[in-house]
């Protein structure tokens, strides 16, 4: 797979947001000098069941011990600096 998998625990409104908007952007905020910076664009997909979420659900199990109420993966098309 290539792509990046975000995991957590989300409102309801952003999983609407998923699945309607499937165009997603990630960036950070660099406090000084209040700048944002934008890292990729990419297509999300949302998965509650399935390998997908499987794979995320084991990786959180591990460190939080918890289980995540979806996992977005994100299909990197182009990467921003």
């Amino acid at each position: 797979m290539d792509g990046l998998i975000p995991l957590g625990n989300f409102t309801r409104a952003t999983k609407e947001n998923e699945l309607q908007n499937k165009k997603i952007c990630l960036s950070f905020w660099i406090p000084i000098p209040r700048k944002p910076i934008r890292l990729i664009k990419g297509n999300a997909i949302h998965h509650s069941k399935g390998p997908v979420y499987e794979r995320g659900r084991e990786f959180m199990l591990k460190k939080k011990n918890r289980c995540p109420r979806g996992v977005v993966e994100v299909i990197v098309t182009e990467s921003i600096q």
